[in-house]
């Protein structure tokens, strides 16, 4: 293969892996607009303000429920998209 030809065949892999990622962020984006109220929700419980009994939890606890949370909540949008 000529370098002309693996320069284009490299740049169309690029093109498409950015579609993808602006496909996958439109997608984020449109599930967060859907789901605004279960965030909302979420992020009041895991702050301690709607749910005072839970002020046991320490603040690193929390953290990783948030990040629990968008984990899903990006393996959920990347389901979509398929």
């Amino acid at each position: 293969m000529d370098t002309a030809r693996i320069v284009a065949v490299s740049g169309m892999g690029q093109i498409r892996a950015e579609e993808q990622a602006a496909a996958i962020a439109q997608r984020v984006e449109l599930w967060v607009v859907e789901n605004r109220a279960v965030i909302v929700m979420f992020l009041l419980k895991n702050f301690n303000i709607l749910y005072p009994a839970e002020r046991h939890l320490s603040t690193r606890k929390r953290l990783q429920n948030l990040l629990r949370f968008f984990a899903f909540f990006v393996y959920n949008a990347q389901g979509r998209l398929r």
